[in-house]
């Protein structure tokens, strides 16, 4: 089982080495938190994609399809990495702490799912997969913003990365699944409790990270571009 203990210790070790560093004006404990985001999204990634190119893709599984070793150490990864990000958003000054943590709430309750009972994991690697691509950029920009330094080459990137990603290519694959659901409606009634309420749970992750992603794609154009949204209105 992965080591629960791990992202907080690379928090601690962060955070006091940026401790000494004083003549940086900026928030140290804030800054240890990226570093450990950071580290999470990317070897995600780096797991991940080995995963998505040796099993079929699947976006419903019927048949009880065995959950491989590595999989499931990417989930005790994953859970290990939210469980602590919970925690670390509490004690930082972070804005809009409490709906990362309520992001994570969620994401925990559809990782445990098929982490512990084996639903519909290869779903649940695509889901981080999307989720995570764009996280090494997503940290670097956080990171920008915290020493009050602008970069329009590093945004731009940022922007559209987010647009193709969370903008077309998750609502798309949203939009496969509420597909699959339909067409298998009779299949699933025969499912247990708990295969139906992970799927409740997944489209629930599914429509509120399009909507989150939808709203901040909107934000971060009229901030790039320096378009009054009053104007517009």
């Amino acid at each position: 089982m992965y080591n629960y203990a791990s992202f907080m210790m690379i928090f601690i070790v962060t955070n006091c080495f940026l401790g000494p560093m004083l003549f940086y004006k900026y928030d140290k404990i804030i800054s240890a938190n990226i570093y450990v985001r950071l580290i999470h999204g990317v070897g995600c990634i780096d797991y991940l994609i080995p995963v998505l190119n040796k099993y079929p893709i699947t976006i419903l599984d019927f048949e009880d399809t065995p959950m491989p070793e590595e999989v499931s150490l990417i989930f005790d990864r994953s859970i290990a990495y939210f469980t602590w990000d919970c925690i670390a958003l509490i004690i930082a000054n972070e804005d809009e702490k409490y709906l990362f943590i309520a992001h994570h709430i969620l994401s925990l309750l559809g990782i445990f799912f098929a982490w512990y009972y084996g639903i519909n994991w290869y779903l649940i690697c695509v889901g981080l997969f999307v989720g995570e691509i764009t996280n090494p950029l997503t940290q670097i920009s956080t990171f920008y913003a915290l020493i009050d330094r602008k970069d329009l080459l590093i945004e731009k990137i940022y922007f559209y990365s987010m647009l193709i990603v969370r903008g077309f290519i998750l609502p798309i694959f949203t939009l496969l699944y509420m597909f699959e659901v339909y067409t298998h409606y009779d299949k699933i009634l025969h499912q247990s409790s708990i295969y139906q309420l992970s799927l409740i749970v997944n489209y629930c992750i599914m429509i509120l990270i399009t909507h989150s992603s939808v709203l901040w794609i909107h934000k971060k154009y009229l901030l790039i571009y320096n378009i009054d949204d009053k104007k517009m209105s």
